[in-house]
């Protein structure tokens, strides 16, 4: 199976940010036995920045199996699982954040995800706009639009949970 991490640095911010990470994803993406990928360029042009994580998609276009999404500033633990692991296949893993925190809609944080080809779909452009994301913080817009398209699916996301 060949699998990936990734992870998205664009700019002077997030360059600083994985300035101070990278290390750790790299010593995971070994652990993990995975290639590690860092998107540091704007390809996808969505409504805000964060929408540029979904070069993911690429990755599993293109003969990967499983990728995880990691948010620059994620500090991974030296003893963290492999979440590819730990996620059922098939399956998309998350951190659902409607367990802990009343929204909306379900929502999931999009700072650490495990996608594979079943489930890659969610995740392409276009882009929608969607209500919610017009009265909620544009830097959220990702995730109420991915929760929104897997409130919408038949695909049953697994919780990551927060512990890992």
């Amino acid at each position: 199976m060949r699998t990936a991490i990734s992870t998205l640095a664009i700019g002077e911010k997030g360059e600083r940010l994985l300035s101070k990470t990278r290390g750790l994803m790299e010593d995971y993406a070994r652990r993990c036995d995975a290639e590690f990928f860092v998107f540091d360029q704007k390809k996808i042009n969505g409504p805000h920045l964060h929408f540029e994580k979904a070069q993911f998609v690429e990755l599993l276009d293109n003969g990967f199996d499983r990728v995880i999404y990691l948010d620059a500033d994620v500090i991974v633990r030296r003893h963290a699982p492999n979440l590819m692991r730990i996620t059922p296949h098939g399956r998309l893993g998350l951190s659902i954040t409607s367990r802990y925190v009343d929204r909306m809609v379900n929502l999931f944080n999009s700072g650490v995800m495990v996608i594979c080809r079943e489930t890659v779909d969610l995740f392409r452009p276009p882009f929608e706009i969607l209500p919610e994301m017009k009265t909620r913080r544009s830097h959220v817009g990702d995730e109420i639009l991915w929760a929104h398209r897997v409130n919408n699916s038949s695909i049953e996301p697994f919780d990551l949970g927060w512990k890992h």
